[in-house]
């Protein structure tokens, strides 16, 4: 059975989840890191104040750094943490040498992880289309062959009385 580009796609996705995952962790790791750079420059003071009191104090749902080889850098982040930066509900990390090479190394393992899954589906979809059909796809990349049969239609049939047809479509050729 030939297999279709959707197909592919989606069995291709199916086959490399586990490289997208690595690249949302490494992604996590990058916004973890960027989370305690800031919180490490917030006075303690501060952070005891927003823990009381967090109705008075401006929060931000993400992170802005520029400078030391970043360029406008803004790390979006699950939890909103307390604003820095006077009369905007913004989040401005100040960069240390130290801090933006940490920060470049962990953001080079989330491109590169990125990267590498991006370009693994898209070899895995090509490679696909061009074993073309289910008997070729099972004997060059068997270890797609669960995720091809899961993701087949199939369609339910009534089964038919052949006697009955056959002698139906008879009569209506005899008139």
């Amino acid at each position: 059975m030939r297999i279709s580009q959707e197909t592919a796609r989606v069995v291709a996705a199916k086959l490399t989840e586990k490289a997208e995952e690595n690249a949302r962790a490494m992604r996590k790791e990058y916004e973890d890191l960027a989370v305690s750079f800031y919180l490490a420059q917030i006075p303690k003071e501060v952070l005891s104040f927003v823990e009381k009191y967090p109705q008075f104090v401006s929060m931000a749902d993400h992170i802005n750094f520029d400078g030391h080889g970043f360029n406008r850098e803004y790390v979006s982040l699950d939890k909103k943490v307390v604003a820095n930066v006077e009369g905007y509900a913004q989040a401005l990390l100040e960069l240390t040498p130290k801090t933006s090479a940490a920060l470049r190394k962990a953001k080079d393992k989330w491109d590169d992880a990125k990267k590498k899954a991006k370009d693994l589906k898209e070899e895995t979809r090509r490679a696909l289309i061009n074993l073309r059909t289910t008997k070729e796809i099972e004997k060059s990349l068997p270890i797609a062959i669960p995720f091809l049969k899961a993701n087949q239609p199939t369609y339910a049939v009534p089964a038919v009385n052949l006697t009955s047809l056959k002698n139906r479509l008879e009569k209506l050729q005899t008139k």
